[in-house]
């Protein structure tokens, strides 16, 4: 078979297909949208319990705190733009993962980090 050095097309969609696609486009970006504005308003609502957890947070401590899911969002996407989409979302779910089994082996915020002490507390020190 002969090869050419002209370009192939492809055949054109159809009005309605291009629609359901941007249509369906729309609408994953619009949920994430929801779920990243969810998501605000969770930290804004924990934030109450977090200042009383921790007792020596400032308002700064707690905007910091507010502010790492913007900051977060817009990484994830820069490195999504770089690595591609499937690793960057196994890689923060395997950072989620890891997050998640610290706090589980974690009887206190206290046994691995006091505030003010440069070293962790003795019952952190201890063997698993």
């Amino acid at each position: 078979m002969a090869r050419t050095d002209e370009p192939t097309t492809a055949a054109p969609l159809s009005p309605g297909t291009m629609r359901r696609h941007v249509l369906a486009g729309a609408a994953i970006t619009a949920l994430g949208g929801l779920l990243f504005g969810y998501d605000t308003g969770v930290i804004a609502g924990a934030l109450l319990f977090i200042g009383k957890d921790f007792h020596g947070l400032t308002s700064f401590d707690k905007e910091l705190l507010t502010s790492i899911l913007l900051i977060g969002a817009l990484a994830a996407g820069k490195i999504a733009d770089r690595v591609g989409r499937r690793p960057t979302v196994l890689g923060t779910a395997a950072l989620f993962v890891a997050g998640v089994m610290l706090a589980a082996c974690s009887p206190s915020f206290g046994s691995w980090w006091r505030p003010g002490s440069s070293s962790a507390s003795p019952s952190a020190r201890r063997r698993w």
